[in-house]
């Protein structure tokens, strides 16, 4: 997978039929669109305007045959309820946004894959930058509760050795930042997957930059933060969170812990 590919869509909606036309799917979007896309029949890409900005939208009349998508499935912890909706889709639609803006271009692909979820009998959504399969249900909620940590970018953690964890994130590098990772994480999978979503997610929500030699302080523990080689193997810029760190750049405390389940999918 080529996260960095330009031509990639920011988010796949998984269909459950061949839509007659792309109004059928982005017409509720606003009255303008819809007169716009309507007797338009599906097309792979197209530039179209929405609240002021250019998106490119698309849909196209088959299964999705990407193995990415399958990948990224196989790693999600629903699975089970993903699998379904997953085997059973006929089209896709697509929804590509410009790179000159990153926080205004997350903002309004959140939400509008959220309320085309909503609007649609699509189950699923895959975030192929993010590496993430979403249900239409925990996609809407987390769009709903204002949570840019679970919509915006994704940490994926998993069990190590030894009892530690490993976690990383993807879709950082959306806003030109390095992905974030931590390896031999010693209070498990959930943990980290908690405290990186959490300390990371204030971060994005101040729009600063993240930057090596800083610090980040995660559940009471200080980590420096120091150039990295990608674990997943993708070539990725990364930083490592390296515990007890000797940088003097500026320390970002972990914030209030918020309710939230471990690698949502």
């Amino acid at each position: 997978m080529n996260l960095q590919d330009p031509t990639r869509p920011d988010a796949v909606i998984l269909l459950p039929a061949v839509p007659a036309t792309m109004a059928e799917v982005f017409g509720v979007v606003s009255p303008e669109l819809a007169a716009a896309l309507e007797g338009v029949p599906p097309v792979p890409a197209l530039a179209s305007r929405v609240n002021g900005c250019e998106l490119t939208l698309g849909v196209v009349g088959a299964p999705i045959t990407d193995r990415d998508l399958l990948a990224d499935l196989s790693t999600s912890p629903l699975r089970a309820t993903l699998e379904p909706a997953v085997a059973a889709h006929r089209a896709y639609a697509t929804i590509t946004a410009p790179t000159d803006d990153p926080w205004t271009s997350s903002d309004l692909v959140s939400n509008l894959v959220a309320y085309l979820l909503d609007d649609t009998d699509a189950k699923a959504v895959w975030l192929p930058r993010q590496m993430i399969v979403n249900t239409d249900v925990m996609y809407v909620h987390d769009v709903a509760e204002g949570q840019p940590e679970r919509t915006w970018f994704r940490v994926h953690a998993m069990q190590g050795s030894a009892g530690a964890a490993t976690a990383f994130t993807r879709g950082l590098g959306a806003f030109g930042w390095p992905e974030v990772q931590a390896t031999n994480w010693p209070g498990g999978p959930a943990d980290a997957f908690t405290a990186l979503t959490e300390a990371l997610g204030a971060r994005v929500r101040e729009r600063r930059a993240l930057g090596a030699g800083e610090q980040l302080e995660l559940a009471g523990t200080r980590f420096s933060l120091q150039p990295g080689t990608d674990v997943v193997g993708q070539g990725l810029d990364v930083l490592d969170l390296v515990p007890g760190g000797a940088s003097t750049g500026p320390t970002v405390a972990e914030p209030a812990r918020k309710r939230g389940w471990f690698r949502r999918g």
